[in-house]
Protein backbone atom coordinates (compact mmCIF):
# COMPACT_ATOMS: atom_id res chain seq x y z
CA UNK A 1 0.00 0.00 0.00
CA UNK A 2 1.18 3.64 -0.75
CA UNK A 3 -0.88 6.70 1.39
CA UNK A 4 -3.90 8.05 0.35
CA UNK A 5 -3.19 11.86 -0.42
CA UNK A 6 -5.45 14.85 -0.77
CA UNK A 7 -5.52 17.14 -3.69
CA UNK A 8 -3.11 19.73 -1.23
CA UNK A 9 -0.92 17.12 -0.90
CA UNK A 10 -1.84 16.21 2.82
CA UNK A 11 -2.17 12.32 3.76
CA UNK A 12 -5.78 11.45 4.17
CA UNK A 13 -5.41 7.70 5.12
CA UNK A 14 -1.80 5.84 6.01
CA UNK A 15 -0.27 2.62 5.07
CA UNK A 16 -1.35 1.01 8.46
CA UNK A 17 -4.85 2.66 8.19
CA UNK A 18 -5.07 1.00 4.57
CA UNK A 19 -3.97 -2.16 5.70
CA UNK A 20 -5.99 -2.32 8.47
CA UNK A 21 -9.29 -1.64 6.60
CA UNK A 22 -8.50 -4.05 4.01
CA UNK A 23 -7.77 -6.76 6.80
CA UNK A 24 -11.54 -6.07 7.82
CA UNK A 25 -12.76 -6.15 4.57
CA UNK A 26 -11.20 -9.29 3.71
CA UNK A 27 -12.59 -10.46 6.96
CA UNK A 28 -16.20 -9.07 6.01
CA UNK A 29 -16.37 -11.54 2.91
CA UNK A 30 -16.76 -15.03 3.42
CA UNK A 31 -15.16 -16.36 0.67
CA UNK A 32 -12.51 -13.83 0.83
CA UNK A 33 -11.84 -14.92 4.36
CA UNK A 34 -11.57 -18.77 3.59
CA UNK A 35 -9.27 -18.17 0.54
CA UNK A 36 -6.95 -15.79 2.26
CA UNK A 37 -3.51 -15.65 -0.03
CA UNK A 38 -5.15 -17.34 -3.07
CA UNK A 39 -5.92 -16.31 -6.14
CA UNK A 40 -9.74 -15.78 -6.55
CA UNK A 41 -11.60 -18.59 -8.37
CA UNK A 42 -13.74 -16.85 -11.98
CA UNK A 43 -17.44 -16.97 -10.50
CA UNK A 44 -16.70 -17.91 -7.32
CA UNK A 45 -17.14 -15.06 -4.94
CA UNK A 46 -20.88 -14.36 -5.40
CA UNK A 47 -23.17 -12.51 -3.44
CA UNK A 48 -25.04 -14.38 -0.13
CA UNK A 49 -28.34 -15.85 -0.95
CA UNK A 50 -31.46 -13.91 -0.49
CA UNK A 51 -34.22 -15.15 0.64
CA UNK A 52 -38.32 -13.97 0.13
CA UNK A 53 -41.21 -15.36 0.53
CA UNK A 54 -44.85 -13.89 -0.35
CA UNK A 55 -47.85 -14.41 2.05
CA UNK A 56 -51.79 -14.37 0.05
CA UNK A 57 -54.43 -14.42 2.43
CA UNK A 58 -57.72 -15.02 0.49
CA UNK A 59 -61.75 -15.42 1.52
CA UNK A 60 -64.64 -15.81 -0.35
CA UNK A 61 -67.81 -14.18 0.72
CA UNK A 62 -71.03 -15.68 -0.95
CA UNK A 63 -74.05 -13.34 -1.03
CA UNK A 64 -77.30 -15.59 -2.15
CA UNK A 65 -79.96 -13.07 -3.34
CA UNK A 66 -83.05 -14.83 -5.08
CA UNK A 67 -81.67 -17.71 -7.49
CA UNK A 68 -78.20 -16.13 -8.17
CA UNK A 69 -74.93 -16.44 -5.66
CA UNK A 70 -73.06 -13.39 -5.48
CA UNK A 71 -69.20 -13.98 -4.75
CA UNK A 72 -67.54 -11.00 -3.19
CA UNK A 73 -63.51 -11.97 -2.68
CA UNK A 74 -60.89 -10.52 -0.58
CA UNK A 75 -57.50 -10.78 -0.70
CA UNK A 76 -54.40 -9.47 1.86
CA UNK A 77 -50.92 -9.79 -0.52
CA UNK A 78 -48.30 -9.41 2.02
CA UNK A 79 -44.97 -8.76 -0.06
CA UNK A 80 -41.40 -10.20 1.52
CA UNK A 81 -43.19 -11.61 4.70
CA UNK A 82 -39.56 -12.41 6.42
CA UNK A 83 -38.88 -8.39 6.42
CA UNK A 84 -42.33 -7.91 7.68
CA UNK A 85 -41.33 -10.09 11.17
CA UNK A 86 -37.76 -8.65 11.31
CA UNK A 87 -36.21 -6.02 10.07
CA UNK A 88 -32.69 -7.95 9.21
CA UNK A 89 -34.44 -10.64 7.45
CA UNK A 90 -35.33 -10.30 3.66
CA UNK A 91 -33.00 -7.44 3.02
CA UNK A 92 -30.15 -8.41 0.26
CA UNK A 93 -26.84 -7.42 -0.04
CA UNK A 94 -24.99 -5.45 -2.94
CA UNK A 95 -21.05 -5.20 -3.31
CA UNK A 96 -19.89 -2.01 -1.88
CA UNK A 97 -16.61 -1.95 -4.55
CA UNK A 98 -16.00 -4.11 -7.19
CA UNK A 99 -12.58 -3.30 -7.55
CA UNK A 100 -11.37 -2.90 -3.77
CA UNK A 101 -7.37 -2.10 -4.98
CA UNK A 102 -5.96 0.62 -7.24
CA UNK A 103 -2.56 -0.33 -8.82
CA UNK A 104 -0.97 3.30 -8.21
CA UNK A 105 2.55 2.36 -9.75
CA UNK A 106 5.39 -0.44 -10.02
CA UNK A 107 8.29 0.41 -7.70
CA UNK A 108 11.39 -1.78 -7.87
CA UNK A 109 9.03 -4.93 -9.76
CA UNK A 110 6.98 -4.68 -6.67
CA UNK A 111 2.98 -3.53 -7.33
CA UNK A 112 1.84 -0.87 -4.71
CA UNK A 113 -2.07 -0.08 -4.26
CA UNK A 114 -4.17 2.41 -2.47
CA UNK A 115 -7.48 0.84 -0.97
CA UNK A 116 -10.92 2.16 -2.37
CA UNK A 117 -13.32 4.39 -0.28
CA UNK A 118 -17.09 3.67 0.04
CA UNK A 119 -19.21 6.16 1.54
CA UNK A 120 -16.06 8.66 2.03
CA UNK A 121 -14.27 6.31 3.75
CA UNK A 122 -12.09 3.70 3.42
CA UNK A 123 -14.09 0.19 2.24
CA UNK A 124 -14.03 -1.94 4.84
CA UNK A 125 -16.85 -4.20 4.44
CA UNK A 126 -17.77 -5.90 0.98
CA UNK A 127 -21.21 -6.25 1.39
CA UNK A 128 -23.96 -3.88 2.62
CA UNK A 129 -27.52 -4.39 2.94
CA UNK A 130 -29.64 -3.41 -0.02
CA UNK A 131 -32.80 -0.95 1.83
CA UNK A 132 -34.90 -0.32 -1.39
CA UNK A 133 -38.95 -0.22 -1.73
CA UNK A 134 -37.85 -4.26 -3.47
CA UNK A 135 -36.61 -5.37 0.07
CA UNK A 136 -38.90 -3.64 2.62
CA UNK A 137 -42.18 -5.60 3.00
CA UNK A 138 -45.90 -4.33 1.59
CA UNK A 139 -49.44 -4.88 1.73
CA UNK A 140 -51.69 -5.03 -1.01
CA UNK A 141 -55.45 -5.64 -0.56
CA UNK A 142 -58.02 -6.49 -2.97
CA UNK A 143 -61.63 -6.66 -3.54
CA UNK A 144 -62.89 -8.56 -6.35
CA UNK A 145 -67.05 -9.32 -7.43
CA UNK A 146 -67.92 -12.15 -9.06
CA UNK A 147 -71.04 -12.66 -10.84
Amino acid sequence: FVDIVNKDGSVKYTVAQEQAAYDQFINSSHYLNKHKGQYAERNSAFMPWYNRVDMRFLQDFYLKTANTTHTLEFTVDIINLANLLSRNWGVHDLYTVNNPLTLKKVVSGAPTYTLAEYAGSLATDAFVKSVSPGTTWGMQLGLRYKF
